[in-house]
């Protein structure tokens, strides 16, 4: 699938990429003034000259910070923030991000189990002690493999709270003794 590979496992790399390419260029100067007999090796300082070269795709990267998500992410996070106001401190939330999930919920997270068995998934989310479950719209998921089956199949089990459109992003109360 396209999300495993791209500019994103790349990304942790290029401090490390930026370092190689500022010593090899040191490195080259420094080969190139032995070789010709010039003044003695350049100052590393010098290399600063080239950092004026990265403020524009430095401004660009600030402008992208400051913009808005994408819609299906706006939608999950402010879910999380409908839980974070309307839910106690120890309510635990099943969802597909819950890393996300939690830095804007600042509530108990947890996954679901990767399983095409209905009722695998919902005794794992009885053992996690889940109070509700987030139904979103995130792309590329496991959600409409493995969660939405088993909430099609048991909607009882998971009557809707809170609903956001465009896209469908939805907050479900788990009542496992439905």
């Amino acid at each position: 699938p396209s999300v495993w590979f791209g500019t994103r496992f790349l990304l942790p790399t290029i401090p490390l990429l930026v370092f190689c390419l500022f010593n090899g260029i040191y490195e080259l100067l420094c080969f190139l003034f032995s070789k010709y007999k010039m003044v003695k090796n350049p100052h590393p300082l010098f290399l600063l000259i080239f950092i004026f070269l990265f403020i524009p795709k430095i401004n660009e990267l600030k402008a992208q910070a400051k913009s808005k998500y994408p819609p299906n992410w706006e939608n999950y996070f402010a879910t999380a923030r409908w839980v974070k106001n309307n839910t106690n401190k120890d309510v635990v939330v099943c969802c597909r991000k819950p890393v996300m999930f939690y830095l804007f919920a600042d509530r108990h997270t947890t996954g679901y189990k990767n399983t095409l068995d209905d009722q695998e998934l919902i005794e794992s989310l009885i053992k996690n002690n889940v109070a509700f479950v987030v139904l979103e719209q995130l792309g590329f998921g496991s959600t409409y493999r493995y969660l939405y089956p088993a909430i099609k199949k048991n909607p009882e089990l998971f009557p809707a709270v809170f609903h956001l459109k465009n896209p469908d992003t939805y907050l479900l109360k788990f009542n496992p003794e439905s």
